[in-house]
Formats: structure tokens, C-alpha cells, sequence
């Protein structure tokens, strides 16, 4: 609401499209009948099983339905070794809007092999049904995995998402049960119908550092979209983000106050007393002002530019090519166009004289 509310005529909302692109934090399925079940494992960001004692501050992960239609969720802990479930929770029901707990320490079954809390809490917001999943847990014994088992009615979809900063989900190989994928990685902020969302491509992949040494990236190649910028849909249908631009490995301009590692740091030199420096740096976080400052320079040519007109003027002009094809959602439009769009801008009749000016 609040980003809805700054964006209007000559105010136009930026937002990065977040760098969660290559990770395995989301599932979905839509359910072919009543005994259709979406099954997948939680492991730690690093694929370990969770958890082996590092995961101190626990794990959460959301369950969505695509409509008011119910789902139940069940817990249980696999053994790999023989592909057998040892032990199956109760069905925790998303139309019961209550929290339900599992502890180890009040059930024997389940301290066998994790020790820890598991809070499962149903809601429904929007006419969709939720259950978010909240555990703290440490393994008991090794060969065990905690995987999850969703059902619902035919028809039914619902989508799965993780905590990008503690966990993945993971087929773990085994037969019939989901790894998971990264399409539905857009930040919820840059999804609104009145934002523009940028994602990240790659302009460069190295850079020298003030000491001298070589930094290169050949997990990025030139040209090509950034592997870790998200994208996805917002809840309207429409995909996210409307264009990519540099975002890997662009010099920015350091705070005084900053401290900044050293082999970040590739530019240095005195000015009137101030040490100014530059370091290098990538996300969709460096790609987003890449955006906000060529629509600054259509908003001077047009004050009046609104987030649609912004919108459509990025996405005509826009350019694709073989990267971008691609990774077509992931790519948006296409990577940003400033100066074409800013001709189109002065063809729709730019160049305006702000009203009162000084």
C-alpha cells in the first residue's frame, strides 16, 4: 500500500527483483486427484539434512493454496538408506485457523530421530488458504531426512516457499519426491502493479582490486542474465521483472563511514581532504538505480511520465537478444534501453517545463 500510495505521476517506484534466482526455495503443484500428493525434503542452504546441529535459529517455509480450496500438510522423517518412512505426523489442516506444535520432548516417535519444536499455523488471507511451518530442529540420528507431504482436492494448486537464508527443499533422489526450483524467486516488493522491477544482467565479469590482484568470474559470462536474479509472478498473473539491467560487478562509490573489505575496493584517490573510493559489487540491488536513473532522465524531459507510461516505454524499448531468449521470464522485457526509451519519451511529446520552476 505504501509503495502504491508514493507512485504516480512524475514518482516512479524502482525495486530490485532480489538475487534469490538460483536457488531451490520454491515448489508448486496442482493436484491431478485426490490422492496426488506433493512430497519434498528440507535441507540446509548447503544441501546438508536439516539439521546437523548448525541451524541454531530453525527454519520457516509457507504453504499457499491458489484459491480458498483447503490442504493438509504431514510431516515425516525418511530413511535414506532403505526409502521407508519411520514416522508420519498427524495432517495439519489449513482450513483450522489454530497452531499446531510436534516436540520431541512429548513425543517419543519423533525424538528418535530429531531433537526440537515443529509449529504448524493455519490462516486465510486474500480468499487463499496458508500454512506457514516453523521448526527448530537438530538431528538425532544420521540417515534421516524431514520431508513433508501436501495433499488436497483435484484440481487444487498450491505453491511452496522457503526461507532463502536457511534453507532448500530437495528430492534427495529419491523416487517421488520434488526437488525444488527457483520460478517463483521474485521479491514480493517488486511485484506490485505500480512498481518497476528490475532484475540483473551481466555487463562485466572481473575486476582489479587496489592492491593490484585480478578478480574474475567465469560463472558469469558477459552479456548473458545473472544467474541469481530472481524473477517469477505477482499475484495478478503478470511476471516479474519488467527488464534486466547491469547488476554484476558494477564500481560504486563508497561511504566515508564504510569499511569495506579490502579486495572489494578498486578505486582510491585524495579529493580536498576526503579519501574517495569505489568498490566493486553485484545483486539486483546494483542493477534497480541502473533503472531509477535513466527514468530521472525521461522525468526530465517529461515530468508528467506515470508508473504505466514508465512501464510501456521500458518494455518497447527494451532490447533482447540470444541471452535474453534464453531465460525468457527471467529476462523480463529484455535489458534496459535509457537512450531509446528517452527518444521515445521526446516522440510522445517530452520536454516540459515543470510547473513553478526556480
Amino acid at each position: 500500500a505504501l509503495i502504491y500510495s508514493c507512485s504516480g505521476p512524475g514518482r516512479i517506484v524502482v525495486l530490485s527483483a532480489g538475487n534469490d534466482g538460483n536457488k531451490a526455495i520454491h515448489l508448486s503443484r496442482k493436484f491431478q486427484s485426490s490422492t496426488d500428493t506433493l512430497k519434498s525434503f528440507v535441507v540446509n542452504k548447503n544441501g546438508s539434512p536439516v539439521s546437523l546441529k548448525n541451524n541454531s535459529e530453525g527454519f520457516i517455509f509457507d504453504v499457499w493454496s491458489k484459491s480458498d480450496v483447503s490442504f493438509g500438510i504431514r510431516a515425516v522423517i525418511y530413511n535414506v538408506l532403505n526409502g521407508k518412512i519411520v514416522y508420519e505426523s498427524p495432517r495439519f489442516d489449513s482450513s483450522v485457523l489454530d497452531e499446531s506444535i510436534l516436540d520431541s520432548t512429548e513425543t517419543p516417535e519423533l525424538a528418535q530421530y530429531f531433537n526440537g519444536k515443529l509449529v504448524a499455523a493455519g490462516e486465510c488471507i486474500n480468499g487463499r488458504q496458508n500454512i506457514m511451518v516453523m521448526a527448530n530442529l537438530t538431528l538425532a540420528s544420521a540417515g534421516y531426512r524431514l520431508g513433508f507431504i501436501i495433499d488436497s482436492d483435484e484440481g487444487a494448486e498450491v505453491d511452496v516457499w522457503g526461507d532463502t537464508s536457511t534453507l532448500r527443499f530437495s528430492g534427495c533422489g529419491q523416487p517421488g519426491w520434488t526437488d525444488g526450483d527457483s520460478d517463483q524467486s521474485i521479491s514480493d516488493l517488486a511485484t506490485g502493479s505500480k512498481s518497476i522491477s528490475v532484475g540483473s544482467y551481466n555487463s562485466r565479469n572481473s575486476y582489479q582490486s587496489l592492491d593490484g590482484t585480478e578478480y574474475s568470474y567465469s560463472e558469469y559470462p558477459v552479456g548473458e542474465v545473472t544467474a541469481f536474479s530472481s524473477y517469477g509472478y505477482a499475484f495478478d498473473g503478470s511476471s516479474r521483472p519488467d527488464v534486466v539491467a547491469p547488476g554484476c560487478i558494477l564500481l560504486s562509490s563508497l561511504s566515508n563511514y564504510a569499511t569495506p573489505a579490502a579486495n572489494i575496493m578498486s578505486i582510491s584517490f585524495a579529493n580536498n581532504g576526503r579519501n574517495e573510493r569505489w568498490g566493486a559489487y553485484w545483486g539486483t540491488s546494483m542493477a534497480s538505480p541502473c533503472v531509477a536513473g535513466i527514468i530521472a532522465t525521461w522525468l526530465e524531459a517529461n515530468p508528467s511520465l506515470d508508473p504505466e507510461m514508465v512501464k510501456l516505454i521500458l518494455k518497447a524499448t527494451a532490447v533482447s537478444d540470444v541471452n535474453t531468449e534464453k531465460r525468457p521470464l527471467q529476462s523480463g522485457a529484455g535489458k534496459v534501453a535509457g537512450y531509446a526509451g528517452w527518444l521515445r519519451v521526446l516522440e510522445s511529446g517530452g520536454l516540459r517545463e515543470p510547473e513553478n520552476r526556480i
